[in-house]
């Protein structure tokens, strides 16, 4: 027997717009605004803030500049509706559409300062940060037994466990909240195992033991919170998502036959909960922030209320079950907007950040990865064809 959904959570799911089950959805109003126009006058912005960066200017111009550019951000957001139904969601989901739209437009101001005006603003908002943090690598010593180890034969592991690895299994436990799909949430998970592979040699904190991947992360904390999360979803009778329909031909075969519109629809969802929190860490380095700092802990949970929402939009306009045709949900274009943000400003205070390259074979594999993608999407028009000629 189902269980009905708890009050608070149907409450919850139906702040948005769009709360059926089968997104039953009215058909679009023809003069739905569209978010080019928006998202072309950030990107625009955004390539001022490189420009300006190759000229010589005082801390006063570029806190000028800065500020103008968030002015037009506000400016251009109010100027330039996305849809209709940015005007029936709730009062929470208004808050949390706002918020998104102040950290883009903070995100704007940093993207026209130099890294040593951030450190210093940082250093005034709170003095204990705004210098070098040392980097803890986590495959000092990778031994997994060991017997003669007065801390006892397990020592090593046990020196792993601390006050994060609950964070770490709360935070895929919200992921499965967001998400909502077993499949995606394992192809998640072991993505990120993979991009802590790729830039290991310039995050210490990404070096960590064979073990230490396979058992406390991927077997551990993510496949808890994986798992916890779904459960718990499941006693409160909320909805899943069908990220690949459903169909009764398995989930691989549901992968392979599945049509551009849900293939793109995944591969942005696995983008952004990847780059999200690769986000995270190249912030950190950069900013000289700790893990643990108000500041990493306010963005985590902004973004979890971003996603949360952005997620759903996400979904519909992907699913093309109703929703084919209509414009992308307010959400959805602010957090893609957000998420380019941070990597922008990321590219931008990396120079001279780094030193190391990224290993030759890591490359061979992820371009063979993108080729094999690229492939995929290409030539899903044929295979939409062939599917509909067998059905």
């Amino acid at each position: 027997m189902k269980r009905n959904s708890s009050p608070a959570l149907r409450r919850l799911e139906q702040s948005d717009c769009n709360t059926s089950q089968d997104f039953s959805l009215e058909p679009a109003p023809e003069d739905e605004a569209s978010p080019v126009p928006f998202c072309s006058l950030v990107v625009a912005l955004w390539c001022g803030a490189g420009a300006a960066a190759l000229y010589e200017s005082g801390m006063r111009a570029r806190i000028c500049s800065g500020l103008l550019a968030s002015v037009l951000v506000a400016l251009g957001h109010a100027a330039l509706p996305f849809s209709p139904c940015t005007l029936c969601r709730s009062a929470l989901w208004r808050v949390v559409s706002r918020f998104a739209l102040l950290y883009l437009m903070l995100l704007t101001f940093v993207l026209f300062q130099d890294i040593s005006d951030v450190h210093a603003g940082l250093g005034i908002i709170d003095p204990s940060v705004g210098r070098p943090l040392p980097e803890k690598s986590y495959a000092e010593v990778c031994e997994l037994y060991t017997p003669d180890s007065p801390d006892g034969a397990f020592a090593n592991i046990w020196d792993r466990v601390d006050v994060f690895i609950t964070a770490h299994a709360l935070g895929w436990l919200g992921k499965a909240f967001i998400i909502r799909d077993v499949g995606l949430l394992w192809v998640s998970s072991l993505l990120f195992e993979c991009t802590e592979i790729t830039f290991k040699h310039l995050l210490p904190n990404f070096i960590e033991c064979w073990w230490d991947h396979l058992f406390l992360d991927t077997f551990g904390c993510n496949m808890i919170g994986i798992h916890g999360g779904l459960l718990l979803l499941s006693f409160l009778g909320a909805k899943k998502y069908h990220w690949f329909g459903q169909g009764e031909a398995g989930y691989l075969n549901s992968i392979w036959g599945v049509d551009r519109r849900r293939l793109l629809g995944v591969l942005a969802l696995l983008f952004v909960a990847n780059q999200v929190d690769l986000n995270f860490f190249f912030m950190k380095n950069l900013l000289w922030l700790p893990t643990a700092h108000w500041i990493c802990v306010i963005r985590t949970f902004a973004w979890a209320f971003f996603c949360f929402s952005g997620v759903r939009d996400l979904h519909e306009f992907a699913g093309d079950l109703g929703r084919a045709g209509r414009g992308c949900g307010e959400q959805m274009v602010l957090n893609i907007l957000v998420l380019l943000a941070e990597l922008a400003l990321i590219l931008k205070f990396s120079r001279g950040a780094f030193e190391a390259s990224m290993p030759v074979w890591i490359m061979s594999s992820w371009a063979a990865v993108f080729a094999l993608l690229s492939a995929r999407v290409a030539f899903a028009p044929l295979l939409d064809a062939n599917r509909l000629k067998v059905d």
